[in-house]
């Protein structure tokens, strides 16, 4: 894309560049033949790419608690079903009312 601009030095401009933002370009851009488009498309792990984040600023290790599995009572309630969700107003009050499936 900036190497069609005759009149800018991209080449310059993107040595100057963090190599990380250009690691990122070179992963993500998709190229529509058909249309002509060309946009970035981020299919990185995002769960990875969020713990790296964290060792980078805080340091050290990220642990994953294995004692939080849920019990299977507990799974169906974590993953009911939204049946309803409407607001009714009654005098000053508005209320949020949500049915779900079990």
């Amino acid at each position: 894309m900036l190497a069609k601009d005759e009149y800018f030095d991209w080449k310059s401009a993107l040595s100057q560049v963090d190599p990380l933002l250009l690691d990122y370009i070179k992963r993500s851009v998709k190229v529509d033949k058909l249309k002509g488009d060309v946009w970035l498309h981020n299919k990185e792990n995002v769960e990875q790419d969020i713990l790296q984040k964290f060792r980078r600023a805080v340091g050290g290790k990220y642990l994953m608690r294995l004692d939080l599995d849920l019990a299977p009572d507990e799974q169906k309630i974590v993953s009911k079903q939204l049946i309803a969700n409407s607001e009714i107003e009654m005098s000053e009050f508005l209320y949020d009312l949500k049915i779900y499936q079990i």
